[in-house]
């Protein structure tokens, strides 16, 4: 980069003292934070700013990994992880790229839950730490560079991750790495092996955690300056995944593919299939710790949206990433892509209905990049909207409203989602506008067009990615047990008793009496219509590992009840009475039962 274009981008080659002076808070700002939320982690002080720890259940999203590594190691399947006893009961499911519970479950399962979390914790800052010195390394400007760092560590997403020691880091990381990428061709006009290089590492990681990076493929699949670099990445992930598919001792029962379903159902609709032991379709639409679009219309609306509406989104992301394809100047090129690439990862939020608090480290690498590519913008209106999109997503750093009465904290989650979800709105708004506004002078300037010589690439390299996706969607398809593959209101008994004898015949050490009761529930009222005996011993297995719990054996009886075995059904609630005499709805039971079987 030539020294006058530096000068005219505001970057100058000596800083001044004003600058050094904001670098040092930047530092001095992450240094304190980083020690405030390590200390928060004991003391728990900072808990009371973030509405994803309200439930106390202090790294629930990391123990399933170590568990899921265990569960491969004794030839159950990677996504079972309600199976395995390691660390507290609480644990959420593994719900990541099975490749997850090998590279990171391997090594922490050997240690003790609460030493692997803190290790873990500690692996994740380093990793904080390396995407922003990759992506602060891109600028020249030393209170930028500092900014990368603070934007990164300083917010309480970054807490929320760090509490739930969330594999999400590999996300930030990817999305830190590409964004150098872009940043280093941009800078420096011209492609080099080391951005290509941060570029197929941040997307190969994104891929094989979770794919949020993955609309992002065909903006740089459009422009001709990434185009190859896509093919590697996109091919090691596709064998990856189909090793973890179809290799039998890494995809025992076939459950793997639940992590691209639950990718698909999630966009879908806000009720994942999360549970395997025990599937039950969770509704989320209540939950008051997602911060997205879609929830946002349905609190303030009343209803659900429209699922057409919600991907209109991701529909103009796409057109937009065509828009490369037809741009003669590199320049402009490369400023569209960076732009299209920020919008991609906007949509996660605009589109999907599962988004946690913590998912908006995402945007975090998106700061400092905003902040450069508005200094360096050279046309007035153009950059007007690159520095409103910066100072929305600035919000980020706010506190939600759930500080102000954590106890009660429904009442605020509202409030909560419009300073989460509105910013991201603006933003995507200005970064749209500045597209428009790339391809209006582009017209104008009438430097559009499509050389015949990008044929060639297009169909070669579209071809290699095509054949991949096909591959991988096949595979999931193929390998995923077909009942799982169908909404739970349209399982039949006979996909109940698979699942749940299936479950059953696996070593079942973390399974709760009450989780081992419901499959032997479910057993039951699958084989009531087809083989009244055994389900009877079912409904009899069922009832030994019940607690002895009141209202919970009255929630039996009645299912046993449904199923209309009335003797066993008197005895359920019989056994009630004697827990706890004059129990109403028992004793009501009891004398309606009694009165059934003499007629």
């Amino acid at each position: 980069m030539q020294k006058g274009a530096a000068d005219s981008a505001g970057i100058a080659s000596r800083p001044s003292a004003g600058s050094r002076s904001w670098a040092f808070v930047f530092w001095i700002a992450v240094v304190v934070w980083t020690i405030a939320m390590l200390v928060s982690l004991h003391v728990r002080f900072l808990d009371r700013f973030v509405v994803g720890t309200w439930h106390d259940y202090l790294g629930n999203d990391f123990f399933s990994t170590p568990r899921a590594f265990r569960n491969l190691m004794s030839e159950s399947n990677i996504y079972l992880t309600e199976l395995d006893d390691y660390g507290p009961r609480y644990t959420s499911m593994f719900f990541f790229h099975p490749a997850v519970a090998v590279v990171i479950g391997s090594w922490t399962s050997l240690l003790s839950p609460w030493t692997a979390y803190g290790a873990f914790v500690a692996v994740s800052l380093g990793l904080l730490a390396v995407s922003a010195g990759v992506l602060a390394r891109q600028f020249d400007s030393r209170t930028l560079q500092a900014f990368t760092f603070f934007a990164l560590f300083c917010s309480l997403p970054t807490y929320l991750m760090l509490w739930n020691a969330q594999m999400h880091v590999f996300v930030v990381v990817a999305v830190s790495l590409i964004l150098a990428a872009i940043v280093g061709i941009k800078r420096d006009e011209q492609v080099s092996r080391r951005s290509l290089r941060w570029l197929q590492a941040g997307l190969l990681i994104g891929l094989l955690t979770k794919p949020v990076v993955l609309l992002t493929l065909p903006v740089l699949f459009a422009t001709r300056e990434t185009r190859r670099a896509l093919v590697v990445p996109v091919a090691v992930y596709t064998a990856v995944s189909l090793l973890f598919l179809f290799g039998p001792t890494l995809n025992s029962g076939g459950y793997n593919g639940i992590h691209w379903l639950n990718l698909f159902n999630g966009a879908a609709a806000a009720s994942p299939l999360y549970s395997l032991v025990y599937p039950r379709e969770l509704d989320y639409s209540t939950c008051p710790e997602l911060y997205c679009l879609p929830m946002l219309l349905q609190r303030l609306t009343g209803a659900a949206p429209q699922q057409w509406l919600m991907k209109v989104p991701v529909f103009v992301v796409l057109a937009a990433s065509a828009l490369p394809l037809l741009l003669t100047s590199l320049r402009r090129r490369i400023d569209v892509l960076l732009v299209t690439v920020l919008l991609s990862l906007l949509t996660h939020f605009l589109c999907f209905q599962i988004v946690w608090e913590y998912h908006y480290t995402t945007l975090l690498p998106a700061l400092p990049v905003l902040w450069w590519a508005g200094e360096r913008e050279e046309q007035p209106g153009r950059r007007l909207w690159l520095r409103i999109a910066f100072f929305a997503l600035l919000t980020i750093f706010l506190p939600t409203p759930y500080f102000l009465d954590f106890k009660e904290h429904l009442r605020l989650t509202t409030a909560g989602m419009l300073l989460r979800v509105v910013p991201v709105v603006v933003s995507f708004v200005c970064l749209l506008s500045y597209v428009c506004g790339q391809a209006w002078t582009a017209l104008a300037e009438r430097s559009i067009g499509l050389p015949r010589s990008e044929l060639a690439s297009l169909l070669g390299n579209g071809g290699v990615l095509g054949v991949c996706n096909a591959a991988l969607l096949a595979g999931v398809m193929f390998s995923v047990p077909e009942r799982l593959l169908k909404p739970l209101v349209a399982w039949t008994d006979s996909d109940w008793q698979l699942q749940c004898e299936d479950i059953l015949s696996r070593p079942r050490p973390g399974l709760s009496a009450t989780q081992i009761a419901d499959l032997h529930f479910r057993l039951a009222r699958a084989y009531n219509a087809s083989q009244p005996k055994l389900a009877t011993e079912h409904f009899t297995t069922a009832l030994g590992f019940v607690p002895n719990e009141p209202e919970l054996l009255c929630e039996y009886g009645d299912r046993i009840l449904l199923c209309e075995h009335f003797e066993l059904a008197a005895t359920v609630f019989q056994r009630v009475l004697e827990l706890e005499p004059g129990h109403p709805y028992a004793n009501m039971r009891v004398k309606q039962l009694r009165a059934a079987l003499k007629n």
